[in-house]
């Protein structure tokens, strides 16, 4: 979106940007808030709540390198606790 605002900004020089940015801006801030709640939840144990953060977050920004990252988290940790239940069960 950024680099479509630039170049609607250098075609018509009199197109006033700053509110097109600003839009820009909140949707960013919108999908990391969103982001930010989904791994507090997640850290939390609350999976369901997790879920729906991630997905306003994806939903306010679908760009967000974040995604990636917390994707990959949760995953990871969800590994990481089947690991940790089936090596209790092994030794238990």
């Amino acid at each position: 979106a950024e680099a479509m605002i630039k170049e609607v900004r250098q075609k018509a020089r009199d197109f006033d940007s700053n509110k097109a940015m600003a839009m820009v801006n909140v949707g960013r801030q919108q999908s990391d808030l969103a982001l930010d709640m989904a791994m507090i939840n997640y850290q939390q144990a609350k999976a369901v709540e997790a879920q729906q953060f991630f997905a306003q977050g994806v939903q306010a920004w679908p760009g967000n390198p974040r995604i990636k990252e917390l994707r990959t988290s949760f995953v990871k940790g969800a590994s990481d606790v089947d690991k940790a239940i089936q090596d209790f069960d092994r030794l238990y």
